[in-house]
């Protein structure tokens, strides 16, 4: 068996039940599928890159007091998050971590009958870079953008 490769996959069935709080009446309930999969390669013993993707369902935010439908808990929608970054230990003691992710959901907004409806996709892309270093057997310096 190759320990330079790990392959990870995923079947998740949810059973979802949202309840509005004030009324106990359920608001949503599906029993969705979601699939994950992600694939890490191990060039060294202490290099590690990897990709993921994750499907899952997200609740949707509260409509804001503003409008006609105020507090009112809007359906859940699917989200998918993929990720690909690297991990890299030069040295005991001290860790190097880059990723790029794009997470895409549901989004919502006011319409013109101020209304809180849901409609289109958030899209969320960017970078996290972190080091973790330690100092002494007691102290660990974190640095993370």
């Amino acid at each position: 068996m190759a320990t330079w490769l790990q392959l990870l996959a995923g079947v998740r069935k949810s059973d979802y039940t949202q309840t509005n709080q004030d009324s106990s009446a359920v608001t949503f309930h599906g029993k969705p599928t979601s699939v994950s999969y992600a694939v890490v390669v191990k060039p060294s013993p202490w290099v590690s890159v990897y990709s993921s993707y994750i499907q899952g369902l997200e609740s949707t935010s509260i409509a804001p007091t503003t409008t006609i439908n105020a507090g009112a808990q809007l359906t859940p929608s699917r989200s998918t998050q993929q990720e690909a970054g690297v991990k890299i230990e030069p040295r005991r003691g001290l860790l190097i971590q880059g990723a790029y992710f794009d997470i895409e959901r549901g989004s919502a907004f006011v319409n013109g009958a101020n209304v809180w409806v849901p409609d289109g996709r958030a899209r969320f892309r960017g970078t996290e870079w972190s080091v973790t270093g330690e100092v002494t057997p007691d102290w660990s310096l974190y640095a993370t953008g």
